[in-house]
Order: C-alpha cells, then structure tokens, then sequence
C-alpha cells in the first residue's frame, strides 16, 4: 500500500467516512488515503460499530470547527464504543458556489456544509432562497433540475457537473478550520501535540469544576479548552471534556490524573487521544 499515513508497517482493510460522497470527511479521506477502498457511511452509530468490529478499519470524522467549536456528541459516541481519536487533522475546507449562470434563485447547501458557509451565505444573498439538505446528493438532485440553482461544493464536483462558479469567497468570517478525526480501536504510540481526556466526578462537588480544575494548575498543565456533556446516568451532573496541550504520557499529566483519582477520588479519567504531527508531516513530505 503506497500512501499508508499512519500505519507505515501494517495495513488496514477499509477506511469508513461519515457522509455520503463527497462530504467534508469523503473528500479529506481521498487526500489522506488516495489508495485506499472508502466506505461511507450516513449512521454515525452504524460507522462507529463497523469500526469496533474491525481492528483493521479506520473512520474519518467531522467532529466540529474553530467557530462553532467541537461536536461533544460525536466524541462522546467514538467514547461510548471503546474508541480513540488516532489523530485529528485540521485544514480550510475547500468550498465555492457553483451554479449553470449568474441568475440564481434558490441556494441548496449540504447540511454537512452549512457550519461554515451559512453565515456567510446569509450576508451576501439575504434576497435569495437557501436550502439546507440533509445531504449532499439530494442537494446536487436538486441543483441539476432547476436552471436558476447555485450549489455549494468542492471544484472537483463542481468541474464534474459542468457548474461555473459564481462566488469563490463564501467562508464564514474567521477563515474556518474543520477538525477531522481518524478513528481506530487502538491510541496513537506517536508523540500528541494536544490530548483530549474526560473527566466524570464521583459525585456531586461543591464548586465542582474548580475542584476539577486544581490539580491541572497544582502541575502547570495547560488547557486549551473546556466542554461539559451532560450525564444522562445521574440528573443535574456532567462530563467534562478537556483539551489539553501536548503528550497524555507527559509526567506532568500523569501526576494530575493520579491526584485526582487516587489523591481526591473526586472523579474518573479517561484518555480519549488527540493530535499529533504524522499526518501533517507525511502530507508535507509528500508535497
């Protein structure tokens, strides 16, 4: 297998992407594994399933964006099925909006897309219809049947359907960065440069989250970010999903989680995984 980004000595049988063809995470799959079988997947709980059932599959995943933050439901889903974040990869998607002519009527946009065109979208074409699809085929079945619809996708799509594009500059302001996980049963051996754990308290704290938060500051562990998710087990109680700059086998970290669950007994910790420098290295080598 000649582009195997991430496993170097070992091969994987299928890489699952969440989306029809296409979707955000279709088109990073094709960049990042360009010969490699892809599969999509349109049941987020039926991708994650495939991937528990096969240690030799992976699954790309949109798991959110520098503006509207990070998707906890999907990564509380990859953590409800015994999964790890093997890697996650960051780029500018790369979306225009194509039509048959400058005469537009109605906008169709891919929900998959919506995140980081609709701002945007809304701005420059207040005056316009806009349709959000639940995918992107029934969005390109509509775009072809009526001749005054424009249609946000990628060139290659577009230059396939013989669209013109009418406006290259409809990224929301902020220049939006999508966060795309690889998903696999197994955790990254190689160094993280950011580490995602979860945190779920043992009980109800008096100021909870700033107990929570003590030992990461006790051992000068930086965090990037902060979500809550809520516990659907035990009412009024959350999870806490952090962010947290640099390796889980940092000794810094180690000595945090060993205060917090052997020390306090406050709560339970869990390394999800995170990011390291592969993808983006292969990718530059490559390039």
């Amino acid at each position: 297998m000649q582009n195997n980004l991430i496993y170097k000595k070992q091969t994987f049988m299928k890489l699952f992407t969440y989306g029809p063809k296409y979707s955000l995470s279709y088109i990073q799959a094709k960049k990042l594994f360009p010969d490699v079988e892809i599969a999509p997947e349109n049941n987020i709980q039926n991708l994650l399933k495939k991937i528990s059932r096969n240690k030799n599959s992976l699954a790309i995943i949109n798991i959110g964006n520098n503006i509207n933050g990070l998707n906890t439901q999907f990564i509380e889903k990859i953590n409800q099925n015994s999964l790890k974040i093997w890697d996650i990869y960051q780029t500018k998607p790369d979306l225009n909006l194509y039509a048959h002519s400058n005469l537009i009527k109605d906008i169709y946009i891919p929900q998959d897309y919506s995140s980081v065109v609709q701002e945007s979208l809304n701005q420059k074409y207040s005056q316009i219809n806009h349709e959000i699809t639940h995918d992107l085929k029934s969005a390109v079945e509509a775009c072809m049947y009526q001749p005054n619809a424009a249609l946000v996708c990628n060139p290659k799509l577009a230059s396939f359907l013989k669209l013109k594009a009418v406006d290259k500059y409809i990224l929301d302001q902020g220049n939006p960065i999508v966060d795309f996980a690889i998903i696999s049963q197994n955790q990254n051996a190689q160094v993280h440069t950011r580490t995602h754990i979860k945190l779920t308290p043992k009980k109800n704290l008096d100021n909870g989250l700033i107990n929570l938060l003590y030992p990461f500051k006790e051992h000068q562990v930086a965090i990037s970010q902060i979500h809550t998710i809520p516990n659907k087990e035990i009412a009024n109680q959350n999870h806490f999903l952090l962010e947290i700059k640099g390796d889980p086998r940092q000794a810094k970290l180690r000595q945090t989680i060993t205060m917090l669950e052997r020390d306090l007994k406050i709560c339970n910790v869990q390394i999800l995984g995170g990011q390291t420098d592969t993808l983006k290295n292969n990718l530059e080598a490559k390039d």
